[in-house]
């Protein structure tokens, strides 16, 4: 995760506006751990002001989502790789 966050940071020192989405698909429920530390280390540096926006940083819970919802994400993210 941190090497994800590092590389978006390069890119958009480099001028590239690219949405970096994190799909955290691990159960949830009262302890969160996972999404608790995603987020952590994304406040931890200077991400957090980029959060939600346009060529910033964008963290979902899988188990919000919608299967289709889930596909189009993998299947947008592939078609840019």
């Amino acid at each position: 995760m941190t090497t994800l966050i590092q590389a978006h940071r390069y890119w958009r020192q480099k001028g590239l506006d690219v949405d970096l989405v994190i799909l955290n698909n691990s159960p949830g429920g009262y302890q969160q751990g996972l999404q608790n530390q995603i987020m952590e280390l994304i406040y931890a540096g200077s991400e957090a002001s980029l959060l939600d926006k346009k060529g910033g940083l964008f963290v979902r819970n899988g188990e919000h989502l919608s299967a289709e919802d889930k596909l189009l994400l993998i299947e947008r993210g592939l078609s840019l790789s």
